[in-house]
């Protein structure tokens, strides 16, 4: 089974999604991203929330990366959402998806969504987008050795650059997570993306000063930490690192263990594809 997740170079690839798979059930981890196992569906659905997703994230990352080149030619007087060229970006994005397409009525319907979304986040850029430029959209980084016998890596949606400082930006459709909801009471991490992108992000290209979300669906930006109002301040930042690290070494430490028994106490298992199959008599004892 470890060899299933070790790179061409001897480590043992993690991602941030993966890890915060593992730290959520060790045993689903092991179904769904060794195994490659999956619950089917045969359910008959008119439009895919996955591809939907895949495709608002590539209209974003079009869209970004034009807003950037437009902030030189446009005065400062003028609105984003005035920019008839951000327009035919988005309908240019979509007429070249190459993925799954759906039924005419849905693809309408996706298409008028994506471009609500777009607008919106016209508004939000506006204000936030001063001073900084892009430095890279859906960028994938490989840091090897994190920790020894681990290569960390990742794909992230957004960096700009303020001043000599870099800012990453993670595009949420819907944003549930609020501190409450990347921290649990106990003070452990829930979710270890943004720690995991700021790590990847300051070997391979300089300081981080601001990590956020922007929820698609509000039409605004949340700040982890470093912007206005963030989640976290830069003390308890450094401990997120720190439990970052921890938990990397944990997840390797139990990948060559062999160990992917179920946490206890158990989580919440209503949502878990393998829910069905999820029992103590399955498993395979120390």
């Amino acid at each position: 089974l470890r060899q299933r997740q070790m790179s061409d170079y001897g480590e043992v690839r993690v991602s941030p999604t993966g890890l915060d798979s593992w730290s959520s059930c060790r045993f689903s981890y092991l179904l769904s991203r060794v195994l490659g196992l999956r619950d089917h569906d045969y359910d008959v659905v008119y439009q895919s929330p996955r591809e939907a997703g895949v495709i608002l994230h590539r209209v974003f990352a079009e869209v970004t990366l034009e807003l950037d080149r437009l902030a030189e030619e446009r005065s400062a007087d003028e609105p984003l959402s005035h920019s008839s060229r951000i327009a035919e970006v988005v309908a240019e994005t979509l007429d070249r998806w190459q993925g799954p397409r759906f039924i005419p009525p849905v693809w309408t319907d996706q298409r008028r969504r994506v471009e609500e979304f777009v607008q919106g986040f016209l508004v939000a850029e506006g204000s936030f987008a001063q001073g900084t430029r892009i430095h890279s959209v859906e960028d994938s980084f490989e840091v090897r050795s994190i920790r020894p016998g681990v290569t960390l890596h990742g794909r992230i949606d957004r960096i700009s650059k303020r001043d000599d400082t870099f800012v990453i930006i993670d595009y949420k459709k819907r944003l549930w997570k609020k501190r409450s909801g990347m921290m649990a009471p106990d003070g452990s991490l829930t979710t270890y993306q943004i720690p995991c992108y700021v790590l990847l992000v300051e070997d391979q290209i300089g300081t981080v000063s601001e990590a956020l979300y922007y929820d698609m669906t509000a039409h605004k930006y949340e700040s982890v930490f470093g912007a206005t109002k963030p989640w976290f301040d830069d003390g308890e930042r450094v401990g997120l690192e720190a439990q970052t690290y921890a938990a990397i070494e944990q997840m390797n430490e139990a990948i060559t263990l062999g160990a992917y028994q179920p946490p206890s106490p158990r989580g919440s298992c209503q949502g878990c594809d393998f829910r069905a199959i999820c029992r103590e008599k399955y498993l395979v004892r120390q």
